[in-house]
């Protein structure tokens, strides 16, 4: 796996009542501050989810480079139990407001590249109900209703690949609809609960499944940690890097 050093800063969450694709969960646009963090370049893969479970999840499609699905949160959390077992470092999941401010990277626009919707900078749309880039995925060795290899398309800003499109990425954060009404500046972590039934986690980056409104940088979406879907993967945090000044090998 390889991190890369994103510096401590703030940017803004959330859209704007002005943004006509938002959704109302992303009300109201606030400022949100997150200390430095090393974040991974890519989505965990099948081929690291085998290394350290014994096995692909139950289900999964594709090469060792794609992204590791079908698996639920609670999945995710045994993974990094038996991570940090193995190689004695602290791993996580990212918080919504670091995933955010990893997503945007700099950025005040609706996704990383600018605010049109680019099938040459991510994996959407793959769904006969929406606007599709489905002519494209073979060109990316994407897999007949899956994502592509992980890093096939452009990174962003931040050097970071894959952080909308391709597949959702369970955050540590329980969901709440309204959180932003009075979520704080700093390192924020979310809700003590969720506020739907079944208690849900958040979501973030859509999906080779999803229309260009959910591939959006401020866009949220959420799911039981016990469920899990086809287009639902994860990157990882790493809370104690050795390497370069600004990145990590694991």
């Amino acid at each position: 796996m390889e991190f890369i050093r994103l510096p401590d800063g703030c940017s803004a969450m959330g859209s704007l009542k002005e943004d006509k694709e938002r959704y109302s969960d992303e009300e109201p646009a606030h400022p949100a501050c997150v200390d430095a963090f090393w974040m991974g370049k890519y989505e965990v893969t099948l081929a690291q989810w085998a290394k350290i479970m014994g096995k692909k999840p139950a289900r999964s499609q594709g090469s060792g480079k794609h992204p590791a699905v079908p698996v639920t949160w609670e999945e995710v959390q045994g993974f990094i139990s038996k991570l940090h077992k193995k190689t004695g470092r602290v791993f996580r999941l990212p918080t919504e407001a670091e995933w955010e401010y990893a997503a945007r990277a700099g950025t005040d626009t609706a996704r990383y590249w600018g605010d049109d919707i680019s099938c040459d900078r991510a994996m959407y749309g793959n769904n006969a109900n929406n606007n599709s880039c489905v002519d494209y995925v073979p060109q990316q060795g994407g897999t007949v209703g899956g994502a592509a290899p992980v890093g096939s398309y452009p990174p962003n800003q931040f050097g970071l690949h894959d952080m909308l499109g391709n597949v959702r990425e369970w955050c540590a954060d329980w969901y709440g609809k309204e959180y932003y009404l009075s979520s704080p500046k700093d390192n924020p972590t979310g809700p003590s609960a969720s506020s739907v039934a079944p208690q849900a986690r958040v979501l973030r980056g859509g999906s080779w499944l999803d229309g260009s409104r959910i591939i959006r940088s401020a866009a949220r979406k959420w799911l039981a940690p016990k469920k899990r879907y086809y287009d639902t993967g994860f990157r990882l945090v790493l809370d104690d890097p050795k390497g370069t000044e600004n990145r990590a090998t694991q």
